[in-house]
Parts: C-alpha cells; structure tokens; sequence
C-alpha cells in the first residue's frame, strides 16, 4: 500500500490514526488511555496531532482568573483585561502555541510572559506604540515587557512561545 492510501485508510506508517488515536494507547484530543490530561488543548509536543482551532474551546480572561490565587485575579485582569478570548493549541515544556483575540480599542499594561514570544496577526490590527502589525505582520518579542492596543476592528492573532508562558509578569 502506498503511503497516500495508508493516510486514506486512515493509518499513518508512524502508527498513528487519523483519527487523533494512536497505536500506542495515545490521542491527539490531550487525553491518552493512562489517564493523562492536558486539559483539553490538542497537543503536548509528544507526537504529530492535527486541529482546528476554530473548534477548540476558547475562553476569557475573566474565566483564566479563576485558576490564579484569589489575590492575583484582579492585578491580572487589570493587565490585560477581562475581554480577551484565548484557545490553547499547544502546550509543552519546550513551545505553546495560543490563538487570541480582542474587539476594537482593547489594550494590555506592559507585561511579559518568562519566554520569547513570536506573534503573527491574523486579523485587525496591534499597536505597539508608533508601530502597527497587521494581518500577515508581526512581532518577536525577547523576553521584555511589551504593551499593546488593538485597532478599530480589534484583532485576532497567534502567540508562539518558547516554552510554557506565565499568564503574566508586570515587574
């Protein structure tokens, strides 16, 4: 059988299906047969996964806040606001993956996330300072404090980040 009809039938020749489950006791969903979880985010950098990020859960900044101690939800909300949508593709010591968006005028405080940050946009427009990326453009950030505000259309964009992001730094 040739490789392309090994992927129509629905079987890589690395042992993994198509349809997310492997060989070897493992989806792509985030969930394997041992009981692993990476709550629900598609991958964790152990083995190839396909998705579509317009089926993945998103979800608020306000919701994000619960997980932080009681005491900090505030300090991060005021950073970078209530408003924001975020869905998880990726999730690794070593690279996460995260696609988010804003409506028009939203803004985050100077903060940084502990990695280097590679952000492309997808959609709308960021303005950091004088400096506008749009649909196509974007930025690499070391790790040092940025800040940002969206266009008149908000935006949409993706963050690569070298390794597990911190939801945020102010200091």
């Amino acid at each position: 059988m040739s490789e392309a009809s090994e992927e129509r039938a629905g079987q890589s020749n690395d042992g993994h299906s198509n349809d997310g489950h492997s060989n070897d006791g493992h989806s792509n969903d985030g969930h394997s047969n041992d009981g692993h979880s990476n709550d629900g985010v598609p991958g964790d950098g152990a083995r190839m996964f396909f998705y579509d990020s317009n089926t993945l859960p998103y979800r608020s900044n306000q919701e994000l806040s619960e997980w932080l101690p009681e005491e900090q939800r505030e300090v991060f909300l005021d950073a970078v606001g209530r408003d924001m949508v975020s869905t998880t593709v990726l999730l690794s010591p070593t690279m996460t993956v995260v696609r988010s968006r804003v409506g028009p005028g939203a803004q985050v405080r100077p903060h940084r996330h502990g990695t280097n940050q590679l952000t492309y946009v997808l959609s709308g427009e960021l303005r950091y300072g004088r400096r506008v990326t749009r649909a196509g453009e974007g930025v690499f950030t070391p790790n040092q404090k940025y800040t940002w505000v969206a266009g008149p259309e908000g935006a949409e964009w993706i963050e690569i980040h070298d390794g597990v992001p911190k939801p945020y730094d102010l200091d």
